[in-house]
């Protein structure tokens, strides 16, 4: 099961939206061949392809077609970059490169070989120890995440993977926020701070409903803390 979805869904190229000018095997993008979709989802695609230079497989994740001319979409796509390559961490994914594809951007991402695990749990029941030593290594990448004052604020177990050598990492940081610190007033645009941090603010309601934090809906909360991370690791658990 050598699959990487961080974007829900699959399905046949040729009968999707945007479809007309979707990747095929073969086509390079930089210096990455492509050699497979991997998977589909609502904001873009990941395809399976080599790096050319170093002989390794990547994950690339593409906004789809007909999000090139949103510059919210494109601001997302370039944040979750920008906050995945402040990891360096063995329970996150590694993104190795950004680029831009037919005029919108795009990042090449670790290629993990296992399954999600959300698959995982389909599969079998994990036994007690089994399930302690995933959270442990989940809890591990929250840590890491909240001292660097990161939200993931969509940890389920779709967005965890659990690679073939066993170890667990963390994915899709695309609705991350950095925590605000100083009080500031909600804006709807992605700031760097200090070129250490890029938070999002002002962008509402965002993740998967099972797993979010009960202070998530609350209206007049403006800033997130860092137990929103937390209940989503207890409710994928």
């Amino acid at each position: 099961m050598e699959t990487l979805d961080p974007l829900e869904g699959e399905g046949s190229a040729a009968s999707e939206p945007g479809a007309a000018q979707a990747l095929q095997p073969g086509d390079t993008v930089d210096h990455f061949r492509v050699m497979r979709r991997l998977g589909r989802g609502g904001m873009g695609e990941v395809y399976l392809a080599r790096d050319i230079h170093l002989g390794r497989k990547v994950a690339l994740k593409l906004l789809h077609t007909h999000h090139f001319g949103s510059q919210q979409a494109v601001g997302r796509l370039l944040a979750e970059a920008r906050i995945t390559a402040h990891f360096n961490h063995p329970n996150i994914v590694s993104i190795y490169a950004v680029g831009q594809c037919r005029g919108a951007p795009y990042m090449a991402l670790e290629y993990i070989e296992g399954e999600t695990l959300r698959e995982r749990m389909s599969r079998e029941r994990l036994g007690a120890r089994e399930s302690m030593r995933l959270a442990l290594a989940m809890a591990d990448a929250l840590t890491e995440a909240h001292r660097r004052d990161v939200l993931h604020r969509d940890l389920k177990p779709g967005n965890v993977y659990i690679g073939l050598d066993g170890r667990l990492r963390v994915l899709d940081f695309g609705l991350a926020k950095a925590v605000e610190r100083p009080a500031d007033a909600a804006r709807a645009e992605l700031v760097e701070d200090d070129g250490d941090l890029f938070r999002s603010r002002g962008d509402g309601l965002r993740g998967s409903p099972p797993y979010m934090a009960p202070e998530s809906g609350a209206r007049a909360s403006t800033r997130r803390r860092p137990t929103s991370g937390p209940w989503g690791w207890c409710s994928t658990r």
